[in-house]
Protein backbone atom coordinates (compact mmCIF):
# COMPACT_ATOMS: atom_id res chain seq x y z
CA UNK A 1 0.00 0.00 0.00
CA UNK A 2 1.25 3.73 -0.46
CA UNK A 3 2.04 5.54 2.43
CA UNK A 4 1.78 9.25 1.74
CA UNK A 5 2.23 10.62 5.09
CA UNK A 6 3.58 9.26 8.20
CA UNK A 7 4.20 10.71 12.23
CA UNK A 8 6.18 9.53 15.52
CA UNK A 9 4.74 10.12 18.40
CA UNK A 10 6.76 9.65 22.11
CA UNK A 11 4.95 8.80 25.29
CA UNK A 12 7.14 11.67 26.31
CA UNK A 13 5.38 14.62 24.39
CA UNK A 14 7.25 15.08 21.68
CA UNK A 15 6.39 14.74 18.32
CA UNK A 16 7.56 14.59 14.20
CA UNK A 17 5.69 14.17 11.27
CA UNK A 18 7.09 12.72 7.78
CA UNK A 19 9.75 10.23 9.64
CA UNK A 20 11.65 7.49 8.33
CA UNK A 21 13.70 4.57 9.71
CA UNK A 22 16.48 6.47 10.56
CA UNK A 23 14.21 7.92 13.28
CA UNK A 24 13.26 5.27 14.59
CA UNK A 25 16.11 3.67 15.45
CA UNK A 26 17.00 7.13 17.40
CA UNK A 27 13.66 6.81 19.29
CA UNK A 28 14.51 3.02 20.19
CA UNK A 29 18.00 3.94 21.30
CA UNK A 30 15.99 6.80 23.53
CA UNK A 31 13.48 4.07 25.17
CA UNK A 32 16.67 2.17 27.28
CA UNK A 33 16.70 6.17 28.88
CA UNK A 34 12.83 6.84 29.81
CA UNK A 35 10.69 5.88 32.40
CA UNK A 36 8.36 2.58 32.56
CA UNK A 37 5.84 5.29 32.06
CA UNK A 38 7.02 7.35 28.85
CA UNK A 39 8.82 4.39 27.60
CA UNK A 40 6.60 4.10 24.43
CA UNK A 41 6.45 5.39 21.33
CA UNK A 42 4.26 5.01 18.39
CA UNK A 43 3.76 5.45 14.03
CA UNK A 44 1.17 6.23 12.50
CA UNK A 45 0.79 5.99 8.72
CA UNK A 46 -1.69 7.39 6.09
CA UNK A 47 -2.70 6.86 2.65
CA UNK A 48 -5.00 6.11 0.01
CA UNK A 49 -6.14 3.62 0.97
CA UNK A 50 -4.63 3.96 4.87
CA UNK A 51 -7.14 5.72 7.04
CA UNK A 52 -4.52 5.46 9.68
CA UNK A 53 -2.25 2.47 10.90
CA UNK A 54 -0.32 2.89 14.00
CA UNK A 55 2.05 0.43 15.23
CA UNK A 56 3.53 1.06 19.17
CA UNK A 57 6.30 -0.26 20.96
CA UNK A 58 6.88 -0.06 24.99
CA UNK A 59 10.77 -0.75 26.42
CA UNK A 60 9.62 -4.11 27.40
CA UNK A 61 9.56 -4.95 23.46
CA UNK A 62 5.95 -5.17 23.51
CA UNK A 63 4.73 -4.47 20.08
CA UNK A 64 0.81 -3.11 19.33
CA UNK A 65 -0.14 -2.92 16.02
CA UNK A 66 -3.85 -0.82 15.33
CA UNK A 67 -5.11 -1.24 11.97
CA UNK A 68 -8.56 -0.24 12.29
CA UNK A 69 -9.08 2.39 14.96
CA UNK A 70 -10.55 -0.13 17.28
CA UNK A 71 -8.73 -0.79 20.83
CA UNK A 72 -10.45 -4.50 20.81
CA UNK A 73 -8.57 -5.58 17.58
CA UNK A 74 -5.00 -4.66 18.55
CA UNK A 75 -2.62 -7.08 17.77
CA UNK A 76 -0.35 -7.15 20.53
CA UNK A 77 3.70 -9.20 20.69
CA UNK A 78 6.51 -9.34 22.70
CA UNK A 79 9.05 -9.05 20.19
CA UNK A 80 12.30 -10.90 21.14
CA UNK A 81 14.92 -8.22 20.57
CA UNK A 82 15.18 -4.61 19.12
CA UNK A 83 16.14 -5.37 15.57
CA UNK A 84 12.57 -7.30 15.09
CA UNK A 85 10.70 -4.22 16.51
CA UNK A 86 13.08 -2.40 13.96
CA UNK A 87 11.95 -4.41 10.69
CA UNK A 88 8.49 -4.24 12.50
CA UNK A 89 8.44 -0.69 11.91
CA UNK A 90 10.05 -0.85 8.96
CA UNK A 91 7.57 -2.73 7.07
CA UNK A 92 5.27 -0.17 8.46
CA UNK A 93 7.04 2.82 7.06
CA UNK A 94 7.13 0.65 3.63
CA UNK A 95 3.01 0.08 3.42
CA UNK A 96 3.52 -3.74 3.53
CA UNK A 97 0.65 -4.40 6.02
CA UNK A 98 -0.01 -7.78 5.26
CA UNK A 99 3.19 -8.92 6.21
CA UNK A 100 3.36 -6.56 9.50
CA UNK A 101 0.09 -8.04 10.33
CA UNK A 102 1.24 -11.53 9.72
CA UNK A 103 4.25 -11.21 12.23
CA UNK A 104 2.56 -10.06 14.93
CA UNK A 105 -0.01 -12.62 15.03
CA UNK A 106 2.88 -15.30 14.99
CA UNK A 107 4.23 -16.07 18.77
Amino acid sequence: MIVEENYIQKAGGDSADNVNLSDIRKAILELSKMDDEHGAFWVGIFGPEIDEVVLEVHKDLTLIGNFDGTAENEIKKVAKNWNEVESNFELLLNGNLTELKKRLKKN
